[in-house]
């Protein structure tokens, strides 16, 4: 084993002198050891600072060749959206339902935001830009990894994504979202364009405020969970999503008119729309 710090020596040479008659009695000759061991210290920064320089371009390049990736011909994905409390969980199970009963195979991208809130990720001791440019990586990888296995099946599939990219435009500052696109090597279109559809569910604090809970609440599974914005904050959230997505050519807003049932209804009718606009044919041929 060559040790790391080898010992010096000092070697003794013969005295020699220089015009001006300076003398120079010792000169400093490396050992082959330290040599190796210097060299090895040199090549190891410059690794290392190759790696720091590259790693962020590469993660990059890669999230860039995701977004541009064309889609599964056997792969329809819809973003499901909307504002706070407007049923989105409670619509999977009509929506799966209708997807099945259509010949379809259904898949579910969960909820980004609060599969990082579960991890132990909080917005309140985090800066926007960190949070939301991991919130949006994730987002595109899990969709990607869903729409992977999607492929493979070779069955004719719905892929529902619960929020999609472009929500996370709603919950920041324009600066910041702009930033968040620079980190990640995306525009605008490039997000909306990796889906087939959108599907936005207006709030329930738009248009049947009794159905509208906020502050400590249970959600669809029963679980309790904290609702922040108050019924006047949830209508804001929801138009801002609107316009997040309001570029997009093929989005339908289900509004709250009549009962729950009717607005799931009204969901799945709109699902299977974009599945047979986007891709025809493709679950009778099954």
């Amino acid at each position: 084993r060559v040790p790391c710090t080898p010992r010096m020596h000092a070697v003794h040479s013969k005295a020699r002198g220089d015009a001006d008659g300076f003398r120079f009695p010792y000169h400093r000759v490396a050992t082959g050891e330290e040599s190796r061991c210097q060299l090895a210290v040199v090549v190891g920064l410059c690794l290392t600072a190759a790696a720091a320089l590259l790693a962020p371009r590469l993660v990059a390049a890669a999230l860039h060749s995701s977004l541009t990736a064309r889609a599964p011909p056997n792969l329809v994905t819809i973003a499901l959206t909307g504002g706070p409390c407007a049923g989105k969980t409670s619509a999977l199970s009509a929506l799966e339902a209708s997807a099945k009963s259509a010949g379809y195979h259904m898949m579910v991208s969960t909820e980004i935001a609060t599969l990082m809130r579960a991890g132990g990720c909080d917005e309140a001791i985090t800066p926007a830009l960190a949070f939301q440019t991991s919130l949006v990586r994730l987002q595109v990888q899990l969709e990607d990894a869903l729409a992977a296995v999607g492929a493979a099946t070779d069955l004719p599939t719905i892929l529902i994504t619960d929020r999609g990219a472009m929500d996370a435009k709603s919950y920041m500052s324009p600066h910041t979202w702009s930033a968040v696109l620079e980190a990640i090597g995306a525009t605008e279109e490039s997000l909306l364009s990796r889906y087939d559809g959108v599907i936005h569910l207006v709030t329930a604090a738009d248009g049947a405020p009794q159905s509208y809970k906020w502050g400590n609440v249970t959600d669809d599974s029963g679980h309790w969970v904290y609702r922040k914005e108050s019924p006047e904050e949830a209508i804001v959230t929801d138009r801002r999503t609107q316009a997040a997505w309001a570029a997009h050519p093929r989005r339908v807003i289900i509004p709250n008119a009549g009962s729950f049932s009717n607005k799931t209804k009204h969901a799945a009718m709109a699902m299977l729309m974009i599945a047979h606009e986007t891709h025809p044919g493709l679950a009778s041929a099954r």
